[in-house]
């Protein structure tokens, strides 16, 4: 488990650059950023995000946030597989 704390998980009046940065600047290899979108009424829409980042060799955290309406119908899985 890493051992950085989390920085967002409350309101915060700033956000730092470093952790902008850290937001930001991905590299798809040790930092990965994904945004599942579906077509509703000809628009895409964002209905959730996922992210992971590499701790160690063969390590690393992982998250995803979801939308309620679309809460269970497998979001998640199809970003994990896709992330893989």
């Amino acid at each position: 488990m890493c051992q950085r704390p989390i920085a967002l998980l409350w309101p915060q009046a700033r956000i730092h650059r470093s952790e902008t940065d850290f937001f930001v600047n991905v590299d798809f290899v040790e930092h990965v950023a994904l945004a599942a979108m579906v077509d509703e009424y000809g628009k895409s829409t964002i209905i959730g995000a996922g992210r992971y980042v590499v701790t160690q060799p063969g390590t690393a955290e992982l998250a995803f946030a979801t939308i309620d309406e679309y809460q269970g119908q497998g979001v998640e899985q199809r970003c994990c597989g896709i992330s893989y």
